[in-house]
């Protein structure tokens, strides 16, 4: 049957080579749209390493000079210090508060801005992201954000005194990238920041990710002891609450209650947000949303130029053999045959042109990564896996296509086979 099905392909040659090409380069546009959509949707996917659930942060801001709530006597460094340690132990000390830790910088998951620095060991340099916190009031990063100790899989144990600039945590990933064949912990590490020449690592955190759509990166963790900003609203503090809270009351309690106790000084209280909400936020402002439904769209034109060409070409070509069909029915062919036959035909098509458009993709795909530099990437990760990456994302466009090309050819072909055989032989 099969080699009488592709005698019946090369036979119609010139019927079929528009819908081949046609094929082909649908094959090749669709490769390109789902590949973005899958590196996006497989590196959303990756756990974010953080708890999210019950994660909130609150923001301060400060009275300005010209405001009628300025105070001139509470603006002074030291003054503006206390009032903040205030605001950071009324909120640790909430019942319904289980942690809580003052960030610096944004330095939080999805946070809106990115602090880059560069650490060395030997001759090697990596550049990395910085966070900052502050440990004042009790503060906790690690229980806040529950990060983990990446070789014990516990909440990482801050160190109850941190020497600002000179002791640091790493993550995982970045360890291993400066100290490949030891451990990180006690090992100094070249900083480039003013304040001290060289760090020492006191922990190895788990990976997490900074951003929702990007793999976990490569950070280096600082710990001030003394709340001494320069930007105060540049510096929220992250809290978590306990399990059993009711999230909504909280927030209506807070809002109601806690917000105008937090009025101190110069500062006041600007808006509390949950961390799920802030990715969300930053899901929209990045345009992650808008990317996704673009591709999506993309890919969906492309499906329904094929589906529609598709069935359009069945459909002309089931009513020119209708005496074929009618001639198979009559000598005992039944319906399920014939539709095999033709199904089987549209997948030889399919599979033929699919074959053709991804030699010309291979050839473009390496192309793109001897371009780029993926040493870094880490390979435990399908995404970042040259081979496995380019035949996932193969096997998703060839499994969408042959859906459709199935479909489009079993409308016309299942209606050309409810004909009688007496009137499919006679219309001539």
């Amino acid at each position: 049957m099969i080699r009488t099905i592709f005698k019946q392909v090369w036979n119609q040659r010139r019927q079929n080579s528009w819908i081949f090409i046609e094929m082909i380069l649908v094959s090749f546009f669709l490769w390109s749209v789902v590949e973005p959509i899958y590196t996006l949707f497989a590196d959303m996917s990756i756990e974010p390493g953080y708890e999210e659930e019950n994660l909130y942060m609150l923001s301060f801001n400060q009275y300005p000079t010209t405001h009628r709530k300025y105070n001139a006597e509470q603006d002074s460094l030291a003054m503006r210090s206390a009032n903040f340690a205030r605001i950071a132990s009324y909120i640790k000390s909430m019942p319904e508060v289980e942690s809580s830790v003052i960030s610096a910088m944004f330095s939080y998951p999805n946070g809106r801005s990115y602090n880059g620095m560069q650490l060395g060991v030997d001759s090697s340099i990596v550049y990395c992201q910085m966070y900052r916190y502050c440990s004042a009031e009790e503060g906790d990063f690690f229980e806040t954000l529950q990060l983990r100790d990446a070789y014990t899989g516990e909440i990482m144990k801050q160190k109850p005194v941190m020497q600002s600039y000179k002791e640091m945590y790493l993550t995982k990933n970045l360890a291993d990238e400066l100290f490949p064949n030891g451990e990180a912990v006690g090992r100094k590490v070249e900083i480039s920041q003013k304040n001290a020449d060289s760090a020492r690592v006191v922990g190895v955190v788990s990976d997490f990710k900074h951003r929702v759509n990007e793999q976990p990166g490569k950070m280096a963790i600082f710990v001030e002891n003394e709340i001494r900003f320069q930007s105060y609203s540049l510096s929220p503090i992250l809290l978590r609450v306990k399990p059993s809270t009711n999230l909504v009351e909280f927030e209506e309690r807070f809002r109601k209650e806690v917000a105008p106790q937090l009025q101190i000084g110069n500062f006041y209280f600007n808006k509390i947000e949950q961390m799920s909400d802030i990715r969300r936020m930053y899901e929209i402002e990045d345009g992650i949303n808008n990317t996704i439904n673009l591709r999506l769209c993309l890919s969906t034109f492309a499906l329904l130029c094929i589906f529609l060409g598709t069935i359009g070409t069945f459909w002309i070509r089931s009513h020119a053999r209708r005496q074929e069909i009618g001639l198979m029915k009559a000598m005992g062919a039944s319906s399920f045959d014939i539709m095999k036959q033709f199904l089987i035909e549209s997948w030889l098509l399919l599979t033929m042109a699919f074959i053709t458009a991804m030699l010309v993709q291979a050839h473009f795909y390496r192309e793109a990564l001897l371009e780029n530099d993926r040493a870094n990437l880490n390979i435990e990760y399908l995404q970042n896996q040259p081979v496995a990456h380019f035949l996932i994302v193969t096997a998703i466009v060839y499994v969408a296509l042959l859906f459709t090309v199935i479909l489009a050819t079993y409308i016309p072909v299942r209606r050309a086979t409810l004909a009688l055989p007496s009137n499919a032989l006679r219309d001539e």
